[in-house]
């Protein structure tokens, strides 16, 4: 194929994946849940609370009574949401469902520019058409965003960059590398860094084993002045600022995952199982199409399986790094040596874990892999017929044995689910097709038909390539129908995935995701099902009206799919526990919990048996508890005055005495600043703990965002003290009329500020300045590579024209 219907064919993918966002975008589809409907949710809430309120959110306040913002900041980020969170007014006027899919599809071009030019680096535009159809139709995003697409949408182009700067020297291409790294690690879970960067050393390892004298020439061309200085200050401090975007202000958030240690890491054994999809039998799927996980797909096409093993026997040395790497990451997802090697050599290695969700970086892998063979069978060089007709019966025999399997497990419902079991990890949810057995014989006998199809057209072009000398339309013909035939292949797989795992939103309920103001829940509920039956929160009705996740969930029904507590920040709902998975929370919270579990505030070590972070309940059996808490009473209170005590462990014995009614404020008096508004009077243990300091105050919430709460108290009464049920965290800071006032740690989680008399206006406003130059400079940095994908591809599609023009001389 000559490059201008190359280029042609590259257009149409992009139509393609543009047609999907927009089908997506138009029907109003929504994960079912997962990762995907977190992924979804939490750029909601982080760009409405931006339209809202022209901030970036740093703090939850749905979320475990109040918890830091930054880990999910930095996991929902992407470059189009990068910029639009500091340009809000971009996208007031959208939906925001209809921006979440536009940012996919941003974000899908970084994967397709990169593939395109690392595949046109080593194929020719045949070849390179065929490796991005199957890199990028063949990565979907809906269940699993991190693992199955953010783990992989950069690296092509990451690679393509280190050639970049091995083949002219210029320290910028090594720069952009970095900083391009670092852009990675946001939009994705932090500790898939680790693996991102072994496939990209990795990666260059193989090359510089296979073009060892290439690459020494190369690296001693190197000029290190002080261009190579100021490029690696600048990649080292992308790297830092990623790495603070993600961790500012979490010394204090508690993390629960399971089998982690303190620190985060995990040991080797955990490391080597947890998530299980090691086994290297999953990877039959990549011809039938089966797909029974809920974090990964295979699938990128009918011939990338079959290609892959005929690239085995006809791989070159010009790219048999290709194999070697894949082959490298390959293991590395199976536990095997390999695995164990890198968990105690490569940096960062230990606080990773699911190394068999590495699969679809393996797959993007394959399919350069099989681009060898394709390129050797469909666009190769006609010196050796004889090899060349042999690798295409050899191909088209394995396909029409995988045809023939993929049609005898059609009929045989027992064979397929005993399969899929073999294929699954135990005791670990499904999506919801692989329950049903017609769903399955439809997607086998589909594969089977693919199969039989490819099959009969690559031993059609083994005749072809017998007469292309005297008939080279008729070889143009068979090309264009092969790469006809891929291009249905895997855009029917990508569309039907978005019909089969997403939810359609009903109309009645699709104002849910346009832009909507924060309300200031007044009392805490004591769990979602409470709010559902008493419709108090219409988010939360009207998400129940097109989430299945969560009709399900809150009627005590099971669904498929890991269910988290951010959903809280998406309905705006304040619980006091959590209705779903909660995986952290911060310290003080933790340190309540505990007190009312009855423990030891300080012991880590454990919950109390039946406590199951797959939903936590909220203890309530102490009488206070429900008003300390803020859900008999509102989580604004009033009091005559407060008391201090030394440390929090001193609070329990006082707090859990059967005497405590909740309407007396304790705080600590390491908070405690004389000299800053009323003092608060030291603890006497002589004194009454069923006394009454509450007083009734009128207030006004004059505005209330994820970052600020301020109140207009009309303090008549002469209460003296303000009390918060949110928990506390020291970057929260305080004005009472204008002017700094203390805030203190109250009633072990919370925040209390002393009062003047009168009229106040008081304003607790959570966040770093730091936090929001970060913002403004990821933002600028992910506009950087919005403009540099569209040179780098603008540049790439104008050179291949050029050399059409070329050919046609």
């Amino acid at each position: 194929m000559r490059r201008r219907p190359a280029v042609a064919v590259l257009a149409a993918i992009v139509g393609a994946e543009l047609l999907h966002s927009i089908v997506a975008a138009a029907q109003h589809r929504v994960p079912f849940s997962h990762d995907g409907f977190q992924y979804f949710t939490l750029q909601y809430y982080f760009l409405n609370d931006a339209i809202q309120s022209a901030e970036i959110a740093q703090w939850i306040p749905f979320m475990n009574q109040g918890t830091v913002a930054s880990l999910w900041r930095g996991i929902q980020s992407a470059l189009l949401q990068n910029v639009l969170l500091e340009m809000p007014v971009l996208a007031r006027q959208f939906n925001l469902l209809t921006i979440y899919h536009a940012g996919m599809f941003v974000d899908a071009m970084v994967l397709l520019t990169g593939t395109w030019l690392l595949a046109r680096r080593f194929f020719g535009p045949t070849t390179a058409v065929f490796i991005s159809l199957s890199v990028v139709g063949g990565t979907v995003w809906i269940d699993q965003p991190y693992w199955n697409f953010k783990l992989v949408y950069a690296v092509p182009l990451l690679i393509e960059l280190g050639h970049r700067f091995l083949e002219t020297g210029r320290w910028r291409w090594a720069f952009l590398l970095a900083n391009l790294l670092a852009m990675q690690m946001l939009g994705s879970l932090p500790y898939i860094i680790p693996v991102t960067s072994f496939a990209v050393a990795a990666y260059f390892l193989a090359y510089s084993s296979t073009h060892h004298r290439l690459v020494i020439a190369q690296l001693r061309s190197l000029r290190f002045g002080w261009r190579a200085v100021v490029s690696m200050t600048a990649a080292i401090l992308s790297l830092a600022m990623a790495y603070a975007y993600f961790t500012s202000g979490t010394g204090d958030l508690v993390n629960y995952n399971a089998s982690r240690n303190a620190d985060g890491t995990t040991t080797l054994p955990v490391f080597l199982t947890y998530g299980g999809s090691t086994d290297v039998a999953k990877w039959i799927d990549m011809v039938l199409n089966l797909s029974p996980w809920m974090d990964l797909t295979l699938y990128s096409g009918i011939l990338i399986l079959p290609l892959t093993l005929v690239a085995v026997l006809v791989v070159d040395r010009h790219r048999v790094h290709f194999l070697l790497v894949t082959l490298v990451l390959l293991l590395f997802t199976l536990g095997t040596p390999v695995s164990s090697a890198l968990f105690y050599t490569w940096p960062g290695m230990k606080f990773f874990r699911h190394i068999g969700l590495v699969s679809p970086l393996v797959r993007v892998g394959l399919c350069f892999v099989a681009g060898v063979a394709f390129e050797a069978i469909v666009a190769g060089e006609r010196r050796q017929p004889k090899c060349l007709r042999f690798a295409s019966v050899l191909l088209s025999v394995l396909l029409l044995a995988a045809g023939i399997f993929a049609h005898r497990l059609s009929s045989d419902p027992a064979a397929t689910r005993a399969l899929v079991d073999a294929l699954s990890n135990p005791g670990t949810d499904r999506p919801t097709h692989v329950r049903m057995p017609d769903v399955l014989a439809h997607r086998l006998s589909v594969s089977a038909t693919a199969a039989w199809i490819a099959g009969g057209l690559l031993m059609l072009g083994a005749i072809v390539r017998t007469k292309v000398s005297s008939r080279p339309r008729l070889e143009v013909a068979w090309i264009a129908t092969l790469l006809l035939l891929i291009f249905v292949d895997v855009y029917r797989f990508k569309f039907g995935y978005l019909s089969a795992r997403t939810e359609r939103m009903p109309s009645a309920v699709q104002s849910v995701t346009w832009p909507s103001a924060l309300p200031y829940p007044v009392r805490r509920r004591s769990s979602l099902k409470d709010a559902a039956v008493d419709g108090s929160n219409p988010r939360l009705e009207a998400t129940i009206g097109f989430s299945s996740m969560f009709r399900y969930r809150l009627q005590g029904r099971a669904s498929s799919g890991a269910q988290y507590w951010t959903n809280n920040a998406f309905v705006f709902a304040d619980e006091a526990g959590s209705t779903f998975q909660v995986d952290s929370w911060l310290k003080p919270f933790d340190e309540l919990l505990r007190m009312y579990w009855e423990m030891p505030i300080d012991n880590t070590s454990g919950f109390p048996p039946g406590i199951d972070l797959r939903a936590l309940e909220f203890p309530l059996t102490h009488p206070a508890a429900s008003k300390v808490t803020g859900i008999s009473e509102n989580k604004i209170r009033f009091f005559s005055r407060a008391f201090s005590v030394d440390t929090a462990d001193a609070l329990p014995p006082l707090m859990m005495s059967p005497q405590y009614r909740g309407n007396r404020l304790f705080v600590l008096r390491q908070l405690d600043q004389p000299n800053q508004g009323q003092s608060a009077l030291p603890w006497n243990p002589n004194d009454d703990l069923t006394a009454d300091d509450t007083q009734h105050v009128p207030y006004e919430v004059q505005r209330f965002s994820s970052n600020v709460l301020r109140l207009a108290v009309s303090n008549t009464a002469g209460a003296t003290w303000i009390s918060y049920a949110d928990v506390w965290h020291p970057y929260w800071h305080a004005t009472v009329n204008g002017r700094p006032a203390p805030i203190y740690r109250a009633n072990m989680a919370y925040k209390a500020v002393p009062l003047e008399k009168g009229q106040n206006i008081v304003e607790l406003r959570f966040g770093s300045s730091a936090i929001d130059t970060l913002a403004k400079l990821i933002a600028l940095n992910s506009a950087v590579w919005l403009g540099l994908v569209v040179w780098m591809s603008g540049l790439a599609i104008r050179e291949e024209f050029v050399a059409s023009r070329h050919e046609i001389r």
